[in-house]
């Protein structure tokens, strides 16, 4: 599978350098992730999901097809993860656990210009996104009430033996419109990721018990950026 990613990302590097008309258009936006999974084979928890809320950063190289048709070859970093509150099913542990995972992400988007007039453009956007993960740490709190006395929880520490590599396909929109005799582009667009990747839970906790210690957990993101064209 790794192989299959490496061959991916130097097909995609290759295609951006090798390029003839390449116009570059630097990128900052806000990005909202959370993760989603599978409900069966976790029924010992019970989760409540919530967002990590970070940037998006980078530049992207539009390489025009046609008038109406553009491919977009784009490198950023990316600020994903998830919050969330777990309770052992049956027993008095709660759990509040913050996931941050950063990514070096190289989207593949297809630009397909709808509609356009003096000054503005409209346009739907699809493609795919290869990531390689640069940074992953998460925090844990909690508090175990034993019959010795309540034991409060407080972990921070990077996160071990998760993937690397992270593939999604990506579905959005965007518009073009001038500013101050300048162009910008504004872009939305939403990232499923494809892969499961292997989350902690209670590892840390319970070091001695190896059943159940992770969770299998998609990316999922949702991004706001602005872009300027030179």
């Amino acid at each position: 599978m790794r192989i299959i990613f490496i061959s991916f990302l130097l097909i995609s590097l290759t295609f951006s350098l090798s390029a003839i008309d390449l116009y570059p258009r630097p990128k900052v936006g806000l990005n909202i992730s959370q993760h989603y999974g599978i409900d069966y084979g976790y029924e010992q928890y019970e989760v409540k999901k919530g967002i990590r809320t970070g940037v998006t950063a980078g530049l992207a190289f539009d390489f025009p097809i046609t008038d109406l048709l553009t491919i977009s070859q784009e490198f950023l970093y990316t600020n994903k993860g998830s919050r969330q509150k777990i309770k052992l099913a049956a027993t008095d542990i709660e759990l509040d656990v913050f996931y941050q995972t950063d990514y070096l992400e190289f989207p593949t988007i297809f630009i397909l210009r709808y509609y356009r007039n003096d000054n503005f453009v409209l346009s739907y956007q699809t493609g795919f996104s290869l990531s390689y993960l640069i940074q992953s740490r998460y925090e844990l709190n909690g508090l175990i009430e034993t019959g010795a006395g309540d034991y409060e929880l407080d972990i921070d520490k990077r996160m071990n033996n998760i993937d690397q590599f992270d593939f999604g396909i990506i579905l959005g929109g965007g518009v073009e419109f001038p500013f101050f005799n300048r162009r910008f582009s504004i872009d939305y667009r939403v990232n499923f990721g494809i892969p499961f990747i292997e989350l902690p839970t209670t590892e840390d906790v319970f070091p001695e018990e190896q059943t159940a210690s992770r969770v299998k957990l998609r990316n999922q993101s949702y991004s706001l950026s602005l872009g300027y064209f030179f």
